[in-house]
């Protein structure tokens, strides 16, 4: 019985861990000191994303002096000279400004530009069939639109961040890139759990069996 249920658990763990992966999400904080400098900082996502849905949070603490302005976006390189550099980005000043921009070479789109109300405000982005689009979290917890159904068919394979020189004193921006796409429930991001409840049914049903 022991060499039975040893093997069953294993085969739970395996599952487990095979569902995580495929539902795997990417998680960071990119600390201030990446956002002082116009050098872009370049770090490499776990894959290439062509269909996800990305939580940006901002928790940076703007430099009292000066104007500052700062950008984290997501590239299709992992590092400066690898090719033509194509991504889109955030970029946000402490003056409220907050605007969204595709960039291939050396031009530059401006596909949405609005304000943000709360300092740590939250923008979602959700790239799904090479269609872009984004929200930023009000108030009221709502996510309003900014942009919707935006062509962009680039994958995403690095975050990169960069601003205008001592923007910021202290703090660091969450990124959470999941497996979603568009809106605030996807069965993918609830997959481990759910599997593993299936599994641990079929474990406690195996143990009643060779138990009773």
């Amino acid at each position: 019985m022991r060499k039975v249920l040893r093997f069953t658990l294993l085969c739970v763990l395996m599952l487990m861990m095979f569902s995580s992966s495929v539902c795997a999400s990417y998680y960071t904080s990119i600390i201030y000191p990446h956002f002082n400098s116009l050098v872009k900082y370049y770090e490499t996502l776990d894959k290439p994303y062509t269909t996800i849905t990305i939580l940006i949070t901002n928790h940076l603490v703007w430099n009292e002096t000066g104007s500052p302005a700062v950008s984290l976006g997501f590239t299709n390189l992992s590092y400066v000279g690898e090719g033509t550099e194509k991504y889109l980005s955030i970029y946000w000043t402490k003056a409220k400004d907050l605007k969204l921009i595709v960039r291939e070479g050396s031009n530059e789109i401006t596909v949405a530009n609005t304000t943000y109300v709360n300092a740590n405000f939250t923008v979602k982005l959700c790239l799904s069939d090479n269609k872009l689009s984004a929200f930023v979290l009000d108030n009221t917890k709502n996510y309003v639109p900014l942009i919707s159904g935006f062509s962009y068919n680039t994958p995403l394979v690095s975050i990169i961040t960069w601003g205008a020189e001592n923007s910021t004193t202290d703090g660091y921006v969450q990124c959470d890139v999941g497996a979603g796409v568009m809106g605030s429930f996807s069965v993918t991001e609830w997959l481990p759990a759910i599997i593993s409840l299936a599994m641990l049914g079929m474990v406690v049903g195996l143990m009643k069996k060779i138990s009773g």
